[in-house]
């Protein structure tokens, strides 16, 4: 089975740095502030926070998405070009409609980049 990828860009009005600390470094705190309607929680469960092996698991409102949860792995952080990828490894849509996925997400002036590298699941 060959991997997949997509690739988005949005245009941001807030810095580079504050969408890096907000939604990275500071993610467990900002993010359900930010998104109360969608997130009710973010924590970590394993390795310190936002290192390379760590584990954020971001828990959603009821209702929200056909899932409850997201675990993302930290597999590689790079705080010079604010940049990071996280390996989904339960929850979202693992089992539902991807085999595997992993997320890029690189934060710029004035843009956040994402890529997305997956493996869907056979007649989804």
């Amino acid at each position: 089975m060959q991997s997949e990828r997509f690739a988005q860009e949005i245009d941001v009005k807030v810095s580079a740095k504050r969408l890096w600390w907000g939604f990275i470094k500071d993610g467990h705190n900002c993010l359900p502030k930010c998104l109360p309607d969608k997130i009710s929680s973010v924590e970590y469960e394993g390795g310190r926070l936002c290192e390379v092996g760590s584990v954020r698991k971001i828990n959603f409102n009821k209702g929200v998405y056909r899932f409850h949860f997201v675990k993302e792995k930290f597999e590689e952080v790079d705080e010079e070009k604010l940049s990071v990828k996280l390996h989904i490894i339960e929850g979202g849509f693992l089992g539902a409609l991807f085999h595997n996925y992993k997320i890029t997400f690189q934060f710029c002036e004035g843009s956040v980049k994402w890529n997305v590298e997956y493996k869907a699941l056979t007649g989804h």
